[in-house]
């Protein structure tokens, strides 16, 4: 069987740093369904790793690019999607990209003859306990103060901070945010915008001021953080996406926070509403705020124990580490001919 050398192409993948478990980025073990990927590959004569870690580029026979990705390479290229075009606007030129297959989850490409089904994929490690006497914190939300790169209706990094402004001037005492870049205003589309911030983040720093006062810094582990609110605001980057479903719903369920979610329209096909609470059902943050504070204990346990049923079933399987891993491998290692 001939050997394949691949390399896996994206915005800050070097030096292998995809496929080290004990490497930073890996943080929670995030990284897990690549480390089954390359493990995979294996079992096809097929090594994966990163460009700069190739000595001599005649020997790389395909691509993996993670999202659209430019490139002048001449051989067998594939393409994982992970996000909308709104988000990484090259995404919605993969069609005319020369892929040989496009992993992803927006079912509206399944008329592009390499479309595969594959959805955003997560390492299953459920931590925490029952019940939320112990969780210090009422509500809590993740995220980095990021934007689109352009203006759009279905924008949900805006409607975060709609829900940290209502939270920060209503109840801040109950309201924890977490994440990267808080310190300065909230970012917005454009190029003069991020100009803008890096001055006020200079001027903020040097005059103390906190436009977030709900912030309390960066988190090491999104679990150690999701394990010490009852709830988390748990928005995706853009609404109405159908499948567009990332890991940010799970990665509650796996610290058993029970996740207030906004996002894929068709979220019920693919988990069961009675695992989280559908921000939908609510005209206002005043009404969702009311519900979460006065929920009884043994109905928060409800939704604990459907989230663990949830990911102890087969329904679970497409969004995990080791479907990703042994679908793009199988189809991949057919379409280089190596089965």
């Amino acid at each position: 069987m001939k050997k394949h050398i691949g390399v896996l192409v994206g915005d800050g993948i070097y030096a292998d740093n995809m496929f080290d478990p004990d490497g930073e980025r890996n943080r929670d073990d995030c990284l897990r369904p690549y480390i089954e990927l390359r493990s995979e590959f294996k079992k096809y004569n097929i090594d994966i790793t990163t460009k700069d870690m190739v000595s001599d580029p005649s020997m790389v026979t395909f691509e993996i690019h993670q999202d659209v990705s430019d490139s002048s390479f001449l051989g067998k290229k594939y393409c994982i999607l992970f996000e909308t075009g709104l988000v990484k606007p090259l995404n919605d030129k993969v069609k005319d990209a020369g892929y040989s297959l496009v992993f992803g989850w927006d079912e509206r490409l399944s008329l592009f003859p390499g479309f595969v089904k594959q959805n955003f994929p997560n390492p299953c490690l459920v931590r925490g306990e029952l019940g939320y006497l112990h969780r210090e914190q009422l509500i809590c939300l993740i995220a980095g103060n990021k934007s689109l790169s352009v203006a759009s209706d279905l924008d949900l990094y805006c409607e975060r901070v709609r829900a940290i402004k209502w939270f920060e001037h209503n109840h801040i005492e109950d309201f924890y945010l977490y994440g990267v870049g808080w310190e300065v205003l909230a970012a917005k589309p454009g190029v003069l915008n991020k100009i803008f911030l890096r001055l006020y983040r200079a001027i903020a720093l040097l005059f103390d001021i906190k436009p977030f006062p709900s912030y309390s810094g960066e988190v090491v582990s999104k679990k150690i953080a999701l394990e010490k609110s009852r709830f988390s605001i748990c928005f995706e980057n853009v609404n109405g996406q159908p499948g567009y479903i990332t890991e940010k719903i799970f990665d509650c369920f796996f610290s058993k926070n029970v996740p207030v979610y906004l996002g894929a329209p068709d979220i019920e096909k693919y988990v069961p509403k009675s695992c989280f609470v559908d921000m939908r059902d609510f005209n206002n943050y005043r009404e969702l705020y009311k519900y979460l504070l006065e929920m009884p204990e043994s109905e928060y346990i409800e939704y604990q124990q459907c989230a663990m049923e949830f990911l102890a079933s087969d329904s679970f399987y497409q969004f995990s580490s080791e479907c990703f891993a042994k679908n793009i491998s199988q189809k991949v290692a057919r379409d280089l001919g190596c089965e």
